[in-house]
């Protein structure tokens, strides 16, 4: 049985020298392409989004793009509101630096990286299989389940925010 992988970050996401970055707070830049090779070619659940630090319904993306007042490759510039959300299961690929998932309908899911350049969001992703082993494959790698679990209020949390958003 394959390892359960999961990757998780949160920062400023950029695009330099045709590679996707991310910034973690207090941390030096990460291309993208090196934290999703643990999924690559694994089936996987994906998910992209924009995530603002703090929700503020005066500003583009509810405060989570930094190209404001130009041009914003996500929209910005045309719908303030909009948050960036996609997610989906199958498997993950890239061709050059174009990742997709294949997922399990025949379809492809090409991952719009491109508009989380210039601002803050969330790429989280992980392995697909039974959730027993997922647990014991955390339990023994030593990540705290019950910090895992609490991801849940935090993902509710989003909603809510995509939803006042939307509604904003």
């Amino acid at each position: 049985m394959e390892d359960f992988r999961v990757v998780l970050v949160e920062g400023v996401f950029s695009r330099t020298g045709g590679f996707f970055y991310v910034q973690e707070p207090g941390q030096q830049p990460t291309r993208l392409d090196q934290i999703l090779r643990p999924l690559e070619g694994q089936r996987s659940r994906l998910a992209l989004h924009h995530l603002p630090p703090t929700l503020d319904e005066t500003k583009w993306g509810g405060g989570s793009c930094l190209w404001e007042p130009h041009p914003c490759p996500a929209g910005h510039h045309w719908r303030p509101n909009f948050l960036l959300n996609v997610s989906g299961e199958g498997i993950l690929g890239r061709e050059d630096q174009k990742w997709f998932l294949d997922q399990f309908d025949g379809s492809r899911l090409f991952l719009p990286f491109e508009l989380l350049a210039g601002h803050h969001g969330r790429v989280a992703g992980a392995t697909l299989f039974d959730v027993e082993a997922m647990r014991d494959s955390l339990s023994s790698s030593g990540i705290d389940i019950e910090q895992v679990e609490g991801m849940g209020e935090r993902i509710s949390d989003l909603r809510e925010l995509l939803e006042k958003v939307k509604k904003g």
